[in-house]
């Protein structure tokens, strides 16, 4: 796990299994259906709400290529598995028990490929960005 980012956060990289598919996908150990697999409602996310990626598509050499990210954590209650933007991951990770996940995707062949993964290393963190998370994500009390 990486863990020299100034911002504080820990961060696995997936870019030397990304680099073994696109590997396998040359040599022709899998076929491009193989790795163009994207389930529809992550090339929905990615098609309106991505964020154009740094590079072209690695199969199809698109500029359609974005980036999503993604929360998990049961502390989120139902913003439990939902996108959120990249500049909100230190918030969502100084959460216990909260995981962020960068893919990427091509909204042209459907390519996706997890790129990072990203967890708190540290204790330092925004207690109120954390609060506000956390309210958002409780029930609402309404009653009906």
């Amino acid at each position: 796990m990486q863990s020299d980012a100034p911002d504080g956060l820990g961060w696995i990289d997936y870019t030397m299994a990304r680099r073994s598919v696109l590997g396998d996908l040359a040599c022709g150990r899998v076929s491009r259906t193989e790795v163009c697999d994207c389930h529809p409602e992550l090339m929905r996310v990615a098609r309106y709400q991505g964020e154009p990626a740094e590079t072209e598509c690695p199969v199809c050499h698109s500029d359609a290529n974005v980036t999503v990210t993604f929360a998990f954590g049961d502390r989120l209650a139902r913003r439990n598995g939902r996108m959120i933007p990249p500049q909100e991951i230190e918030a969502y990770v100084a959460v216990p028990g909260v995981s962020c996940y960068t893919v990427e995707v091509c909204t042209d062949c459907s390519w996706n490929h997890l790129l990072r993964s990203h967890g708190a290393v540290t204790l330092t963190h925004d207690a109120g960005a954390v609060t506000r998370i956390l309210k958002a994500a409780e029930p609402s009390r309404d009653t009906d």
